[in-house]
């Protein structure tokens, strides 16, 4: 039962019972009976007043406040399965005041732990973006890897660009420095070139990737003219700093998506520019073909 029904209640059977009886006595042609029926309640309704209004207080409210104390204090005691550190209470101290401090305590602590959970939250977040990106990068050389690759071909056909290039690149004579040197200084070949590859794109624009092994590739946003440049630039610079001897086949196709007219499927451009890589290094390598 609510507090507000248990004080109607309460209030009819105080003062409404004693009205409907006098009014029966006056029915009844009993008035002088009537009106000492009325006295004796005005009379008793004043000297009990105060005790009234504190069984009415302790049976309408306190009671439902000590329900909401004693509960404060299973938690303190560890009732539930995360416990609050609630302040010591006094054992004078009044319910009303004991029950806000704890209410307001309580209050507090779930404030902090929402800012910890939130604070983890977000933590959870940012390792999980980081494992992501991981996952998208070839651990070696930085760069993104294949599965980064097929993403943002994928993309193309939604990127606002005029005209897109892309360039696959072969390292020439790779397995001759390996069997020569040793794999540390593949590796070493393998990031020269990756440094040349993120100093040839334009962040934000272009990308670059390692596919596996001595195979790399970028995706230009220019004319095939400016692409084919880049390239040159690429094979020509990793030819001069390599120091191993080794150098570029590089095959580059235009990147049309497949909504636009004329448009190939992804699978067909990488296979366009696949074949004018072989074509380059059937050429004898360190050249650029264009498919």
């Amino acid at each position: 039962m609510s507090p507000h029904l248990k004080l109607a209640c309460i209030l009819a059977a105080i003062m409404v019972t004693p009205s409907l009886a006098a009014m029966s006595l006056l029915e009844a042609g009993k008035a002088s009976s009537a009106l000492a029926l009325l006295a004796l309640h005005a009379a008793l309704g004043l000297a009990l007043l105060p005790f009234l209004a504190k069984a009415i207080l302790r049976f309408v409210v306190y009671r439902e406040l000590e329900e909401l104390s004693v509960f404060s204090a299973r938690l303190r005691r560890g009732g539930l399965p995360e416990p609050f550190a609630l302040p010591v209470e006094a054992e004078d101290e009044h319910m009303l005041i004991r029950l806000k401090r704890n209410l307001n305590w309580m209050l507090h602590l779930l404030e902090d732990r929402e800012k910890r959970l939130l604070w983890r939250l977000e933590e959870t977040d940012k390792m999980r973006r980081d494992m992501e990106d991981l996952s998208r990068r070839d651990p070696l050389t930085g760069l993104g890897n294949r599965r980064a690759f097929e993403d943002a071909l994928a993309r193309t056909g939604s990127e606002a660009f005029p005209e897109r290039h892309l360039l696959l690149i072969d390292c020439d004579k790779f397995k001759q420095v390996n069997d020569a040197h040793g794999h540390q200084a593949g590796d070493e070949v393998l990031l020269v070139l990756a440094g040349i590859l993120q100093d040839s794109v334009r962040e934000g624009v272009d990308q670059a990737f390692r596919l596996g092994g001595d195979e790399f590739a970028a995706l230009l946003c220019c004319r095939e003219l400016q692409a084919r440049d880049v390239a040159e630039r690429i094979r020509m610079r990793f030819r001069d700093v390599n120091g191993r001897g080794s150098t570029l086949s590089l095959g580059l196709t235009s990147v049309r998506s497949a909504s636009e007219p004329g448009g190939a499927a992804f699978e067909t451009v990488v296979a366009r520019a696949d074949a004018a890589l072989y074509a380059a290094k059937g050429s004898g390598g360190d050249r650029v073909s264009v498919g």
